[in-house]
């Protein structure tokens, strides 16, 4: 909440406290003051009981006694009258002081629905000026033979935070990262898009990390856009396959694509390469390392020509690069010809002056020499050739989590912020180039009517500043005022002290009247002040147009836009949080409460029991 709202709701709440504590004691003086009036009247009724029996002792007359006897009972019909004027006054008081704290809440909780409403607007703005720079930095990389509008780029977005549970402040990044990188089209940018979306909430990372990854793969194997799911359903099989994280992989393999790309081997050997390295014990880290550096090796005309000569072709009889787990099992086939204690020194001289060789004989050894190495490496280009989804159950899985309706929740709440800023926007630009008008108006006046207006800005902020100090004074006084007419009888002796007060308050008046009778005089003899009050009155003039224009433009924007988006709101919530939600209650009553009342039951079993014992 803005700080001038809590010193708004600050000032209100220190008035209130005042007010009650004024209340009270009005209320005590009041009650003491009646309480006066009842003894008083009661001891005269006692007194004049006492004569009239003191008057029948010494001889009065019947009519005298019944005199004195009806002026009693008229003081205690007085006691009595009292007594209920009292009760009326009480309630009355009552019956003021809730009026007055029901008003002084109603007033409260108006301000803080104004205030709330100011700060979301604002934030809706914020959301929309952000979305609209970010789809514009995107548009910049659009091929421009597309000619999309910011419309249709920031549908695209909109589309699919609305269906994916992806934060909604990464999506414009991703897609700026797919038209920076690819040649795609619209439609081609928008499907890529929804799969790496997805990617991210299947592999719990970033979205950013998740296209830069694929879509440096697809570019280093030239694959088409089309088949983008089958290069993330190789990630996730991975994922699955190997030791590691999406987001590790995803960090990693774009250090091994280019050494897998110049060696010839497909995507798939690629990724059994890494998964069989991590099962043989290696990180995802220096697994990234030594498959890419075993692959670089492989590659390098001098291996190539040492293997050529222990009769392990590398190549296909059409010169391109067989399978490396091909080429590993020719070669494993020539080493076991070869005695056990000459093998590493074999593998050492094959590799030598191919640069980097430590790296990739940490993967290349352990498949050549340590048993079930090869075999292993075999498995895993099956599973890689065969088993297809990985990267469809992931996502299966992991949208139907409460983390990720929280997060499509939250999508179709910025979507609404989103609408709402879009609809305040021609407003705010409009209220923003009337500012800039005003500012140029202003700066284009002559330098003695600048000076003039400032000090009669700073003369108007002096006289709003004396005059709410005024009515603040004003305004306590009255209530006082009011206090001690309410309190009645039993505050004479302060009347006094009043009337000071009423003397203060005239020579305030007074001043003040002096000080609207200069300004009277000044406008009436200068005609530069007149003419600077006549500016003034026509930019507050132009200004009233404006607060019309905002509101008209305000209401027609609400209809067009934001009820829709309240309407998708709800959909969200109905179709997603709310079944969530149930599904929630329902497996808790199902498995948790029967787990609870049978450990209740038992406990209070044992207790029984332990009881039953020490008796």
């Amino acid at each position: 909440m803005p700080a001038s709202v809590r010193d708004i709701l600050l000032v209100i709440k220190t008035k209130e406290d005042a007010q009650r504590t004024l209340g009270a004691i009005s209320n005590a003086m009041r009650k003491a003051s009646a309480q006066a009036d009842i003894a008083s009247s009661r001891a005269r009724a006692a007194a004049l009981r006492a004569q009239a029996s003191q008057a029948r002792i010494n001889g009065a007359t019947v009519a005298q006694v019944h005199a004195l006897n009806q002026a009693a009972k008229a003081q205690d019909e007085h006691t009595r009258s009292i007594e209920r004027a009292q009760k009326r006054v009480g309630t009355f008081h009552q019956s003021l002081e809730r009026i007055g704290s029901l008003a002084q809440t109603t007033g409260l909780v108006m301000v803080g629905l104004g205030a709330a409403t100011l700060y979301g607007l604002k934030q809706a703005t914020d959301v929309a000026v952000a979305w609209d720079k970010q789809v514009r930095l995107t548009y910049t990389q659009v091929d421009k033979r597309l000619k999309p509008s910011l419309l249709e780029l920031s549908s695209i977005g909109l589309r699919v935070a609305k269906d994916v549970a992806v934060p909604f402040e990464e999506i414009q990044t991703a897609l700026f990262d797919v038209f920076s990188s690819t040649e795609a089209t619209m439609p081609q940018a928008e499907k890529l898009l929804r799969s790496f979306s997805k990617a991210a909430v299947a592999g719990n990372t970033d979205i950013t990390t998740a296209s830069r990854a694929t879509i440096g793969i697809m570019n280093a194997f030239k694959v088409p856009f089309k088949d983008v799911n089958k290069i993330l359903d190789i990630q996730f099989q991975l994922v699955q396959e190997g030791v590691g994280t999406y987001e590790e992989w995803a960090q990693r393999i774009g250090l091994v694509t280019p050494s897998a790309v110049r060696a010839g081997q497909s995507i798939e050997t690629m990724a059994a390469a890494l998964a069989t390295s991590t099962r043989m014990g290696i990180s995802a880290a220096r697994s990234a390392t030594a498959v890419s550096r075993a692959f670089d090796a492989m590659s390098n005309p001098k291996v190539e020509a040492k293997l050529t000569k222990i009769g392990v072709a590398v190549r296909d009889a059409k010169g391109n690069f067989r399978p490396l787990v091909d080429v590993i099992t020719d070669w494993r086939k020539a080493l076991e010809k070869l005695p056990t204690r000459d093998r590493i020194k074999s593998i050492l001289d094959t590799l030598k002056g191919a640069g980097s060789t430590i790296e990739a004989r940490r993967f290349l050894q352990g498949v050549l020499l340590t048993k079930g190495g090869l075999e292993l490496f075999q498995d895993q280009i099956k599973e890689f050739a065969t088993d297809k989804g990985a990267f469809q159950r992931a996502y299966d899985e992991m949208s139907k989590s409460v983390s990720a309706k929280t997060q499509l929740l939250n999508n179709a709440w910025m979507t609404l912020k989103l609408t709402l800023g879009n609809a305040l926007l021609p407003t705010f630009s409009r209220f923003i180039d009337v500012l800039q008008r005003a500012v140029s108006w202003f700066n284009s006046l002559p330098k003695s009517t600048q000076e003039t207006i400032a000090r009669v800005a700073l003369f108007a902020a002096g006289l709003l500043i004396v005059g709410g100090i005024l009515t603040a004074i004003i305004g306590s006084l009255v209530a006082f005022a009011a206090a001690i007419a309410m309190a009645g009888t039993a505050t004479l002796p302060v009347i006094g002290a009043i009337l000071g007060v009423g003397a203060a308050i005239a020579i305030v008046v007074a001043a003040f009247t002096a000080l609207i009778a200069g300004i009277v005089t000044a406008y009436q003899r200068s005609q530069n002040f007149r003419d600077m009050l006549a500016a003034i009155w026509a930019a507050f003039v132009a200004l009233g147009g404006i607060v019309r224009d905002f509101a008209t433009g305000l209401w027609s924007n609400f209809s067009t836009y934001i009820l829709p988006a309240l309407q998708n709101l709800w959909k969200v919530i109905e179709e997603d949080v709310i079944p969530a939600v149930r599904d929630f209650f329902t497996w808790w009553t199902a498995n948790i409460a029967p787990m609870i009342k049978e450990a209740a039951r038992q406990v209070n079993e044992n207790l029984k029991q332990t009881f039953l014992t020490r008796q």
